[in-house]
């Protein structure tokens, strides 16, 4: 009398163990049939000997998983069990589709695989996967390892992919600079190239594992190099010239460019580029017009504004709708890169202008002692003193400046040699309240244009009841122009600055939530926690396959035009230079004994200064710092360094300003150190003999990489 005990995967085989008999008189010979299979770790035996005394038992051996046991106590009863615990094989399945006995049962607990259903007699196969994977041009789907297929894609950067790859043959062995795409369907959701593969491998086995990481194809910027000058008439703006960089650099690898959002109207003027990184070309470009850019899965180049971003979201945001897990959102408020003042620094302004407006609106640079024209006043004090033939001009239209030794015997609108300021010549009417000045003299400070936003100024004034600046500093690499000089700092501002203090949310969506992109522009609005409504814009989205079933994306968004990226701090430092200023830099600027008109100023008192700054992003690493005095120290070389939360940072070579020293001095950090949001940046200088000795009007300068 057989008993099969089936229920196994289709296309097991049966075998079959002969046990013995029952000591019952007429009974026959009892065949147990145990399906193919079963895990090698489980071993059964039945003793040493069959008993003849009514007694017949089967004995499992040690080894059975611990989620299963097998047994017959103390005989084949009448009414047996056969359970299978928490953790069964995901090859496994256990059924009975005949009777060991009058009322036998399975009992199935927790913890079967998500892709497969335990039922009586079949399973149910695994629903079809969302993804299909190409290596090569060839189909590796089925290699990529469940819950290992990652594809993060930031607005700022090039979008990375990540998996891992096993393949029981052992004859693939993935090469950098092979193409690797991932479809949804028949959507192409990601296309690149084999940046790093890691491969490895049991030695016993012929199987390996690559673990796979991929760069889209905007890879390729980064490995193409620019050298060319666009007069205005050749360029001039964005559509032209991204277009004509395109053809010259790209086409041969495939790259297009889709002008679709046409041009933002801001005149580029003539633009150098230097032999620099494509990359950073774009970047110039894209801060220049404040609009942003990324190529596609397929290639495609295009440039496009943040205000519109590249289309609507598929779907909105809102408390409770179904289309995000509600425990998972966050939404932060915070600084970070915001700025209301850009300080544009440009390596093409040969000559180091300090420029001094003294107008109604803009009264000179003493907050405490306003110079506007007024109908009386005839000398105007500047913040440096003027030891070269400065440049004046009233309402735009050039004067006659002269030295003051020479008025007796030059004609003359304005003359200067008197220290700090320019004199009218008395015989000239007065400058009304309805005259503009600007004085241009050289000083040892770099030529900067600035930039601010007077709307944003009020508002954060407003708030904090102080003056409401936030200042930055960014570089103008290469940009011939003065107005392509101001335009690049009108778009940092725009994309830092005008939009206020950015605010960021995170959200994971729904299975299955399909059609975000980077660049779109979502509808949010919730009660808990408080997200204000409006349109926020997709700046990352990182998609996961789950469970080989389906996608799952972490999303993103923020109020500011693409404020940067914290999730890759040590990333978008080994990229910082081909990305744009100020994304990656931060300068915190201490002045030292810094002196006053009409103030006696008795220099620099040793100690940790006043006035410190506050880290203000997510992450920083402080690379160098720079010191220079104006009336440099003359009691000796004056030791200075960097405070950091009360304690000196470690790694600067002793840092000192010479003695009688006439040039900035830069000190380098020999390891970066590291510094967090809300930490706390100061400045301490030696004493060489007291105030009077210890310098005066002095600038220290802590520069420090950010992630962007």
């Amino acid at each position: 009398m057989p008993l099969p005990l089936s229920g196994q995967l289709g296309g097991d085989q049966l075998g079959v163990l002969q046990l013995g008999q029952l000591a019952s008189p007429g009974a026959g010979v009892i065949t147990i049939t145990i399906a193919a299979g079963i895990p090698s770790a489980e071993a059964f035996g039945c003793g040493t000997a069959v008993n003849t005394d009514g007694n017949q038992s089967i004995t499992i051996c040690s080894g059975i998983p611990s989620g299963e046991a097998f047994g017959v106590q103390p005989s084949l009863s009448t009414v047996p069990n056969i359970a299978i615990a928490v953790g069964i094989p995901s090859a496994e399945a256990f059924g009975v589709p005949v009777t060991l006995a009058q009322s036998p049962s399975i009992v199935i607990a927790n913890g079967i695989p998500s892709a497969e259903k335990v039922n009586s007699p079949a399973l149910i196969p695994a629903l079809t996967r969302p993804t299909t994977v190409f290596l090569a041009g060839v189909d590796v789907t089925n290699l990529v390892l469940v819950n290992t297929l990652q594809i993060t894609d930031p607005l700022n950067g090039p979008s990375t992919a990540t998996a891992k790859l096993y393949d029981p043959a052992g004859s693939l062995h993935p090469a950098v600079g092979q193409e690797f795409l991932v479809y949804r369907g028949t959507l192409r959701i990601f296309g690149g190239q084999v940046a790093e593969p890691l491969e490895s491998a049991w030695q016993a086995t012929k199987g390996t594992v690559t673990a796979l990481k991929c760069n889209d194809f905007s890879q390729i910027f980064d490995h193409r190099i620019i050298g060319q000058y666009f007069t205005e008439g050749q360029g001039g703006n964005l559509e032209v010239t991204v277009g004509a960089i395109v053809d010259r650099l790209l086409s041969g690898d495939g790259i297009t460019y889709n002008p679709v959002d046409g041009d933002p109207g801001v005149d580029l003027g003539p633009q150098l580029f230097n032999w620099i990184f494509v990359r950073q070309a774009f970047n110039q470009i894209a801060a220049k017009t404040g609009w942003d850019f990324r190529v596609d899965p397929y290639k495609v180049l295009r440039f496009f504004p943040h205000t519109t971003g590249v289309g609507t979201a598929p779907f909105s945001i809102a408390q409770n709708d179904g289309n995000i897990l509600t425990e998972t959102v966050t939404v932060r408020t915070y600084r970070g890169k915001y700025a209301n003042r850009i300080y544009i620094q440009a390596n093409t302004q040969a000559n180091p202008l300090w420029c001094e407006t003294f107008s109604v609106a803009h009264p000179g640079l003493y907050p405490s002692s306003p110079q506007p024209p007024d109908g009386n006043r005839i000398l105007f004090v500047t913040f440096y003193e003027i030891t070269k033939p400065p440049q004046v001009s009233v309402n735009g239209v050039a004067q006659r400046v002269v030295n003051i030794a020479d008025i007796a015997t030059k004609p003359y609108d304005w003359y200067w040699g008197i220290g700090f300021g320019v004199a009218q010549n008395q015989a000239n009417p007065r400058l009304q309240s309805t005259d503009v000045m600007v004085v241009c003299y050289e000083t040892q400070l770099s030529p900067v244009t600035v930039i601010q936003d007077n709307a944003q100024i009020t508002a954060r004034a407003a708030v904090e009841g102080n003056s409401g600046f936030y200042d930055d500093v960014a570089q103008a690499q290469d940009i011939l122009d003065p107005a392509g000089i101001a335009a690049y700092g009108a778009g940092i501002l725009a994309r830092f600055g005008s939009t206020g203090i950015p605010r960021e949310v995170i959200y994971t969506t729904t299975p299955d939530k399909h059609g975000l992109q980077v660049g779109q522009l979502q509808q949010i609005s919730m009660a808990s926690p408080l997200i204000p409504s409006g349109l926020y814009l997709v700046t990352t989205l990182v998609t996961k396959e789950v469970d080989k079933q389906f996608l799952q994306y972490v999303c993103t968004a923020t109020t500011g035009a693409n404020p940067g990226d914290w999730t890759a701090f040590f990333a978008a430092l080994q990229r910082r230079s081909q990305l744009t200023l100020p994304s990656l830099t931060e300068k915190y600027v201490f002045p030292i004994a810094p002196s006053y008109a009409g103030i006696t100023n008795p220099g620099a008192v040793g100690g940790i200064q006043g006035q410190p700054h506050i880290i203000r992003n997510a992450e920083e690493l402080l690379q160098f710092v720079t010191v220079y005095f104006t009336s440099p120290p003359t009691g000796g070389d004056l030791p200075v360094n960097v405070v950091l939360n009360g304690s000196f940072a470690l790694g600067i070579v002793s840092p000192t300003y010479p003695q009688a020293g006439t040039t900035a001095q830069t000190y380098y950090f020999q390891q970066p150190q590291r510094a967090f949001a809300g930490d706390v940046l100061q400045v301490y200088i030696g004493d060489v003999g007291g105030p009077g000795k210890n310098g005066k009007d002095g600038l220290f300068t802590v520069v420090s990489s950010v992630a962007a």
